[in-house]
């Protein structure tokens, strides 16, 4: 004979009289008589053939068992709360709206297609798409403009919570032919070339110059561009070099227009993160959202090369068990 399965009503009854520590403040709070609260979670234990609550004149506590059942029946309530949500959001026509800023290279990698499967594949939500660098990110965030933001290294601390998603090493980029050969160049001698640098996105900037400042060396900066685009024709046109991930440029390295060279002693390295609103982080409700993205950043990073240096999973953030299915 199969074993009754629990049911919804009795996983919520036994997280209410956990968390209220004796059947009858649970049934106080749900309710519910004293005598039919019990004979659910007996029901319940019956059905689990284990014992998950130790009833003592006090009250009760939770057995070895009783607390991993707990962790569970608290996701499962979550995605059938969820679920209720959803459908009612639907039923009524309304969609979540959801406001994400992206970096300039991940709005060109992901961007599109974001636009276009979103509405299919995260039906019930309106997906917003900005760009912009990384301080302007921030202070949107902070200013309540956006749900989340992928940028560098922002970390976690006060209103905002990070997720690494991408190491991304920082690299010195030429025109072939501009350096002898493809081979790893240190940092000292990277300094010393010709560097053209992006005023407009400081972070790529900052790491540069305080590596260089402890080691007593100073960056040989000939040119000052606000623009990716115009960077990286200074480099083709006049042979300048730049210090940048080699993301930006992986479009015009496979044209043949640019090389990239390793840099070493030391290595640089910057992280794309996943930030959210500390006192909001994504529910439940929003794992296809975030398995979206997953999907697109899946995509890109094996477009670029980058499937290594992955760090982490969206999904992780509020399904961890799905998330590591996921990679496994």
């Amino acid at each position: 004979m199969a074993t009754p399965a629990p049911t919804v009503k009795q996983l919520r009854y036994f997280v209410h009289v956990v968390d209220a520590g004796s059947i009858s403040r649970a049934a106080d709070q749900l309710h519910v008589a004293q005598t039919a609260l019990g004979i659910q979670i007996r029901m319940l234990e019956q059905g689990l053939a284990t014992v998950l609550l130790r009833r003592h004149h006090n009250g009760v506590t939770v057995t070895k068992a009783g607390r991993y059942i707990y962790d569970r029946a608290c996701q499962i309530l979550q995605s059938v709360d969820a679920l209720a949500e959803e459908v009612a959001s639907l039923a009524a026509g309304a969609r979540r709206e959801v406001s994400l800023g992206l970096t300039p290279t991940l709005m060109h990698g992901i961007g599109p297609r974001a636009v276009r499967e979103a509405d299919r594949r995260v039906p019930g939500m309106h997906l917003h798409l900005a760009e912009g660098l990384r301080d302007q990110l921030i202070r949107g965030m902070e200013a309540g403009e956006f749900d989340y933001i992928f940028t560098h290294d922002v970390g976690s601390g006060g209103a905002l919570r990070a997720m690494p998603i991408l190491r991304q090493p920082l690299v010195l980029v030429s025109r072939p032919g501009t350096l002898p050969d493809r081979r790893p160049i240190s940092f000292a001698a990277a300094l010393a070339t010709d560097l053209v640098v992006r005023r407009d996105s400081s972070h790529a900037l900052d790491i540069v110059s305080r590596t260089a400042l402890g080691f007593g060396l100073v960056p040989n900066i000939v040119y000052e561009i606000d623009s990716l685009p115009g960077l990286n024709q200074m480099i083709i046109q006049y042979g300048s070099t730049s210090i940048m991930p080699s993301d930006y440029v992986v479009d015009a390295v496979a044209r043949g227009e640019l090389e990239i060279h390793d840099i070493v002693d030391p290595p640089l390295e910057m992280t794309l993160e996943f930030i959210m609103h500390s006192a909001q982080p994504p529910t439940e409700a929003e794992f296809p959202l975030l398995a979206f993205l997953d999907d697109l950043l899946d995509d890109f990073f094996r477009e670029i090369g980058a499937e290594s240096r992955r760090l982490g999973h969206l999904t992780g953030i509020v399904m961890p068990s799905l998330a590591q299915a996921k990679t496994a």
